[in-house]
């Protein structure tokens, strides 16, 4: 059975993917900001800048709507992460688990009484004292 400090499959397989979901997110975003901006060419300086006005909205506009986007695929991607781990671990304790078997005392019939000890070694008698001999 594994503790919770190891990692399992299951959470090995999920930060894979979401270190893949992060990565994607990020090329993603990386193309997108790094296009050079078209600007129609006109004659006035006004036009000019409404124009690049306007597509840096475009730009930003799609920026968030990726950044949205990828926040909601993520939070999708984690709680269904986290129901499926839940979900498998009811399923399998249901699986492993079950009724608790009755506690049956194997060793019952190997247990030797006070009185079986005492007949086995004799009455209880103090230990005979020798008088202590000097060392020579």
């Amino acid at each position: 059975m594994a503790s919770s400090s190891q990692i399992t499959y299951g959470r090995a397989a999920a930060v894979v993917v979401f270190l893949a979901l992060l990565v994607t997110f990020s090329a993603v975003l990386y193309l997108a900001v790094s296009r050079p901006l078209d600007v129609p060419a006109s004659n006035s300086p006004e036009q000019n800048e409404v124009a690049m006005q306007r597509l840096q909205a475009k730009r930003l506009s799609i920026m968030l709507l990726l950044m949205f986007g990828a926040m909601l695929l993520i939070l999708v991607f984690v709680i269904g992460s986290y129901l499926l781990i839940r979900a498998g671990k009811v399923v399998t304790e249901r699986r492993v688990g079950g009724e608790p078997t009755e506690y049956v005392d194997a060793w019952a019939k190997y247990r030797v009484t006070d009185e079986q000890i005492a007949d086995a070694t004799g009455p209880d008698e103090p230990p005979e004292e020798h008088p202590k001999e000097p060392r020579t």
